[in-house]
């Protein structure tokens, strides 16, 4: 805004600040990974998409304006750091791992960590 003097341009500029979204990449990253697991168990003969996740993140409180392209394109971005363990094709999301891989997969980019597989047998005697 400092270099912006017209009314009109001023105008525009704080519009453009006014939009940018309120939340922060990691929490959608988040929100997602938590949509899908509200979803498991619920209309299980059918595939998940992004409609149906964007439903579910859209309801959380702190996403009530999001659009679906950002969603979308954050899915895609999961999907792309997963390894292997989710897959966006044709608006539908395949989920090749349990829930608690997915997250442990990417730790990276939520920056929560995942449950641990399972304590270790091994005992020191």
């Amino acid at each position: 805004m400092l270099n912006r003097f017209s009314p009109e341009e001023v105008s525009e500029k704080i519009n453009d600040l006014l939009a940018e979204p309120t939340w922060g990449t990691r929490d959608l990253y988040q929100a997602i990974l938590d949509a899908l697991k509200e979803l498991e168990g619920r209309l299980s003969d059918s595939y998940r998409t992004v409609d149906m996740v964007a439903t579910e993140v859209s309801d959380m409180p702190l996403f009530s304006s999001i659009g679906k392209e950002d969603i979308e394109r954050a899915i895609t971005d999961l999907a792309g750091a997963s390894q292997g363990a989710m897959t966006l094709r044709d608006q539908i999301i395949i989920v090749h791992v349990s829930h608690d891989e997915l997250e442990r997969r990417l730790e990276g980019l939520t920056r929560q960590s995942g449950e641990p597989r399972r304590q270790s047998g091994f005992r020191e005697i």
